[in-house]
């Protein structure tokens, strides 16, 4: 980048997408004179990512935010949620949200992604889940990767708009049929004149091609939102920032909603000496129910239910009345509480109030199932109350044979 202008520099020709194919260009691209990128931006494929860390660990990585919001609508596509989208206006105001929250502050965050979550409702569930398993709560991609509020008050790029655009042109301009080696070489060799004869203009202070005007409008109009960030206002600067992000719009698809079975229907424990069971899915999606319950060597805790998204706060007086009441009772004197080390389960107001409890509890993973006893507890009680592939039509209907389960 010269004074705000994307001129390409190298050009790659890898044969994959690999972490192996990604280290052999970086190590190449190493050896050459003047090297030293204060900063990289790339999508977000796990070859890229990972080469990046381990060959070029003192350089500031960064996502592109257009490769980030296309992975969020993917998964609102992925997860039924198209109609939704296209004709629930808060719905879709409360998705374009998780994206803004590429705009805040580092470490506003995880303050900022509680606050969505409490307005999606019980359909959006699995959406939000994955959006804290893999930004926000132990993530695939770390915060620091995807987050860009630096980036907008240095107002340098957020997207790599400009990588993408030559690339697609320039793949349409060598589109010739029995290509080979040389001719393609040929076709880079011209393409690289066109950009050096850029890069001169630009070194004598001449003006190349710009940026349209609607799009400089909606830079500043980002970065003044940026820039103007207030702790005490994070709703509304969620919600300004939330209305500059344009989305496509999903194709209309007829979405119907079944309680057709509980999350976990498809995990059991397996016996090698009996034949394996045959587990349908849903084809469009079901209606959901969330529920708590705890268990021990000496019984179990009564079963909740949860209305809308957890928080931090609405987990803590879930805990209160099942866990505190019964602890010695289920699990003898000396117990210790594990539980999944969701976001909301490790927020500090929560560990602060097992303190004060004088609740132990077990330090462990986060997202690892496999080890959490109750997962095959969950695994039982769905196949009770499924068995026979049997559905329900009201959500009173399946919280009934939950219990009596």
């Amino acid at each position: 980048m010269m004074t705000n202008a994307i001129t390409p520099l190298v050009y790659g020709l890898l044969i994959g997408k690999s972490a192996e194919d990604y280290n052999l260009f970086f190590e190449n691209v190493s050896k050459q004179d003047n090297f030293q990128p204060e900063s990289i931006m790339t999508d977000f494929e796990t070859g890229t990512i990972k080469s990046v860390k381990d060959m070029l660990p003192n350089i500031l990585h960064r996502g592109c935010l257009f490769h980030f919001s296309q992975a969020v609508c993917r998964q609102v596509q992925s997860k039924g949620l198209t109609t939704k989208y296209n004709e629930d206006e808060v719905f879709r105001l409360n998705v374009k949200e998780l994206i803004a929250l590429a705009f805040a502050p580092l470490d506003q965050i995880i303050t900022s992604f509680d606050l969505i979550c409490d307005q999606f409702d019980d359909d959006a569930n699995d959406l939000v889940e994955y959006f804290e398993k893999t930004c926000i709560g132990e993530p695939k991609r770390s915060g620091k990767l995807w987050n860009i509020h630096d980036r907008v008050a240095a107002t340098v790029p957020r997207p790599n708009n400009s990588v993408e655009g030559r690339h697609n042109a320039f793949a349409d301009r060598v589109a010739i049929s029995h290509s080979t080696i040389v001719k393609l070489g040929e076709k880079i060799r011209r393409e690289q004149s066109k950009f050096e004869v850029d890069m001169t203009k630009i070194l004598q202070s001449h003006d190349i091609k710009t940026k349209k005007a609607c799009y400089r409008k909606l830079d500043e109009r980002i970065t003044r939102l940026a820039n103007s960030f207030d702790p005490t206002q994070l709703d509304q600067f969620l919600k300004n920032m939330a209305a500059n992000i344009t989305l496509w719009s999903f194709g209309r698809t007829k979405n119907k909603f079944y309680l057709d079975d509980p999350d976990g229907f498809s995990y059991y424990w397996y016996d090698l000496r009996k034949e394996e069971e045959i587990i349908s899915t849903r084809t469009q999606g079901g209606s959901s129910v969330m529920i708590w319950a705890s268990f021990g060597w000496g019984g179990k805790s009564s079963t909740c239910f949860i209305n809308g998204r957890m928080n931090s706060n609405g987990y803590r007086e879930v805990l209160k009345i099942p866990l505190v009441d019964i602890d010695n009772a289920i699990g003898g004197s000396d117990w210790i509480f594990q539980q999944d080390n969701a976001l909301v389960h490790r927020a500090k107001v929560n560990l602060a109030w097992f303190k004060s409890q004088k609740i132990n509890v077990l330090p462990w993973p986060s997202l690892s199932p496999d080890l959490n006893h109750i997962k095959n507890l969950w695994g039982i009680l769905s196949r009770k109350v499924c068995a026979e592939g049997k559905q329900f039509k009201t959500k009173e209907q399946f919280k009934a044979a939950i219990l009596q389960s």
